[in-house]
């Protein structure tokens, strides 16, 4: 059996114009991930960790790609960050500490 692999071309969800995306090189990782989640909460995505980390590499993939093989993203400085920034959730409306997505809380911090 023959298979055949389509390469369709990766675009970020969140960041649509190459402006846009020129400015967001210059952010830190850390203002990278709270714009990245801030934006898809306004348009109502939700991103899992993986999404995330492939957001930052498709935004910035000098700064995000694996050393040595820049065609792959580089997660671990990613989940780093985001696992740094993240806020114990409780109470019935939180988030819970095993979902799959991000958001931002109204106090600070990434709940995930």
């Amino acid at each position: 059996m023959k298979t055949t692999q389509t390469n369709l071309p990766l675009v970020p969800k969140v960041a649509r114009t190459a402006e846009e995306i020129n400015e967001l090189k210059k952010l830190s990782t850390e203002k990278l991930i709270i714009w990245i989640v801030g934006r898809s909460q306004e348009m109502g995505v939700k991103l899992t960790l993986e999404e995330l980390v492939l957001e930052c590499w498709l935004i910035n993939p000098e700064k995000h790609a694996l050393r040595g093989y820049p065609q792959f993203p580089d997660s671990r400085t990613v989940l780093k960050r985001a696992g740094e920034m993240r806020v114990e959730s409780y109470g019935p409306a939180s988030a819970s500490i095993m979902s799959p997505a991000f958001r931002l809380p109204q106090r600070g911090g990434i709940e995930c």
